[in-house]
């Protein structure tokens, strides 16, 4: 028997993997992206001065001096609100349940592979057969 790192010595597999669900930003995400980008001393500073806010993100160039002052105002709020209490967070350690972080990945799997190609990606995969002969296919196959 070899030792290597293989099932034989590491028999429970574990899943990490996760699929993002959602293709637009929610608030939470444009909430974090706000902070990442400013950090918090100006979120100390600027507070819910959306003026303010608009005027950093504009003099950074930022991407997201580009959302609408709704998307900007709630994102804002997201960052303004208190953290959890502590009750609060025990309360959600003890109805946690780790089974819910292979949902995202479940319903990822579920869906079908061929719906989220685009035509054209289908016409490429299939239009491309090894050994076909065809000198165009050959040309194809080989840029990619």
């Amino acid at each position: 028997m070899l030792l290597s790192a293989s099932n034989l010595w590491f028999p429970a597999s574990l899943s990490i993997v996760v699929m993002p669900e959602a293709t637009s930003e929610t608030h939470a995400t444009m909430a974090a992206d706000l902070l990442n980008a400013a950090g918090v001393k100006r979120l100390e500073k600027y507070g819910s001065n959306l003026a303010k806010w608009r005027e950093y993100l504009d003099d950074e160039d930022s991407p997201l001096a580009e959302l609408s002052d709704d998307h900007l105002a709630a994102a804002i709020a997201q960052l303004m609100e208190p953290p959890p209490s502590e009750e609060e967070l025990a309360e959600q350690r003890r109805n946690f349940d780790p089974i819910s972080l292979l949902v995202p990945e479940w319903n990822f799997l579920l869906r079908d592979p061929s719906a989220s190609c685009t035509r054209q990606m289908r016409k490429a995969v299939w239009s491309c057969r090894p050994h076909c002969g065809r000198s165009a296919c050959r040309s194809n196959c080989q840029a990619r």
